[in-house]
C-alpha cells in the first residue's frame, strides 16, 4: 500500500483558496483518495465534492463516507481541517489514513483547529461545532410562546409563574417529532449522500483509467515498433548472407562470442561459435581447434529465452537429440547476426 501521496491536482489549491479567501461562497470541500494505478507510485488526491451549504451540507456529504476522507470548512468564521476515519478501517489502514491526513494538513495548513470523526453525525457533537450557551437562550427566546399562554399563576406564590403539565407534555411530544423528522431527513440525506459520493469516486477512478491509456498504447507501440526494427535488421543480415554464397558458391561463415549456460544451469561460459552452413561448432576459445560441440541445424530448433533467464539477447538451440544450448550475445546486433544465420540455415535445412 503506497504511503505518498499526489496532491497535484489543481482543484485542490483553487477550492482551498476560495474558502480562505471570504470572496467567494465556497465554505467546504471534501477530499477524497483514488486508489493509484499499475505503473504509478502513488495514490492521487482530488475533490470529491465542495459547495457553499455550510456545516449541514459538508455532514450530509460527509456522512456517506466509507472510507478515508479529508474535509476543510469554514464556519463561523474560523478554518476546520477534518480527518474522516470511519470505525471499520483496519490498524493499517488507519496508519496509512493518519500519514495521509499529515501530508494534506502540510498543503492545507491554514486553519484554526483541527479534529477527527468516524462519520458525519460526530460533527455536531464536536465542541467545535456545540452551539454558545447564549446562542441557545436567544434561540428559546425566539421560539418560545408568551409567557401568558404557557404559564400559571402559583397558588403558594402569587405573582409567581408556575409551568403547566399540559405544556410540558405538549412540549415533549413536539421533540420527540422533531427528532424522529431529524433522523428520518439525516437518513435520507445520507443515502442521497453516499450515492452522490460513490457517483464522483467513479468517474474519478474512469477518468485516470482514460488519462493512463495513452500511455498504454505508446508502451505497445514502441513494443511493436522495436519488434518491427529487429525483424528488417535480420532479413537484412539473411540477405547479406544469401547474396555472399551466391557470388562465391560457398556457405557463409559467421563467427561470434556468446555466453554459453552450462548443463547445470549456474553459470555462463564464455565461447567461441561458429556457424557454417548447417551446422554451428563451439569452442572454447578463439585458438581452439577442436570444438567443444557441434550442432547439426537440420533438425534443430530455435526460440527466444530473454524472459526466462530475464536476460536480454538470449536464444536457445534444441538440438536432433533433444539437447538444449542457451547462449547469449553481448549486444542487440550481434544478437541478431547470429539468430538470423541460426534461423536462416534451420529453415532452408528444413526445406531441402
Amino acid at each position: 500500500m503506497a504511503t505518498q501521496l499526489d496532491l497535484e491536482d489543481p482543484r485542490i489549491t483553487s477550492t482551498y483558496n476560495d474558502i480562505r479567501s471570504g470572496t467567494s461562497t465556497t465554505d467546504w470541500m471534501i477530499l477524497a483518495v483514488a486508489p493509484q494505478l499499475p505503473g504509478q507510485k502513488k495514490d492521487m488526491l482530488s475533490v470529491l465534492g465542495s459547495g457553499s451549504g455550510g456545516l449541514e451540507e459538508f455532514q450530509q456529504q460527509a456522512a456517506s463516507f466509507a472510507t478515508t476522507g479529508y474535509g476543510y470548512l469554514k464556519h463561523d468564521n474560523k478554518l476546520v481541517f477534518i480527518e474522516i476515519v470511519p470505525e471499520q478501517l483496519s490498524g493499517a489502514q488507519r496508519t496509512v489514513a493518519r500519514k495521509y491526513g499529515k501530508q494534506i494538513s502540510s498543503v492545507l495548513k491554514d486553519f484554526d483547529t483541527s479534529l477527527t470523526i468516524t462519520s458525519g453525525s460526530e460533527l455536531l457533537e464536536s465542541p467545535v461545532f456545540s452551539p454558545s450557551v447564549d446562542a441557545i437562550v436567544n434561540a428559546n427566546r425566539k421560539r418560545a410562546p408568551s409567557e401568558t399562554s404557557n404559564t400559571a399563576q402559583s397558588p403558594l406564590f402569587p405573582g409567581k409563574s408556575a409551568l403547566s403539565t399540559s405544556s410540558l407534555t405538549s412540549d415533549a411530544d413536539l421533540l420527540a417529532e422533531e427528532s424522529l423528522r431529524k433522523i428520518k431527513e439525516n437518513t435520507q440525506a445520507r443515502d442521497r449522500a453516499r450515492e452522490d459520493a460513490n457517483r464522483k469516486l467513479k468517474a474519478i477512478l474512469e477518468q485516470r483509467q482514460v488519462v493512463s491509456l495513452p500511455r498504454e498504447n505508446r508502451e505497445q507501440q514502441w513494443a511493436k515498433e522495436k519488434e518491427t526494427r529487429e525483424r528488417q535488421l535480420k532479413d537484412t543480415f539473411k540477405a547479406e548472407y544469401q547474396a555472399f554464397e551466391e557470388s562465391t558458391r560457398k556457405d557463409h561463415v559467421l563467427g561470434a562470442w556468446a555466453d554459453q549456460m552450462t548443463s547445470d544451469g549456474k553459470f555462463w561460459r564464455r565461447r567461441w561459435i561458429v556457424i557454417q552452413g548447417t551446422s554451428m561448432k563451439v569452442f572454447a576459445d578463439g585458438a581452439s581447434i577442436k570444438p567443444l560441440a557441434t550442432i547439426d541445424l537440420k533438425q534443430a530448433s530455435i526460440r527466444d529465452s530473454q524472459d526466462i533467464y530475464y536476460l536480454p539477447y538470449t536464444f536457445t538451440l534444441r538440438d536432433a537429440v533433444g539437447k538444449e544450448h542457451t547462449l547469449h550475445s553481448g549486444d542487440a546486433r550481434q544478437h541478431l547476426q547470429t539468430v538470423a544465420a541460426v534461423e536462416r540455415n534451420v529453415g532452408r535445412a528444413l526445406m531441402t
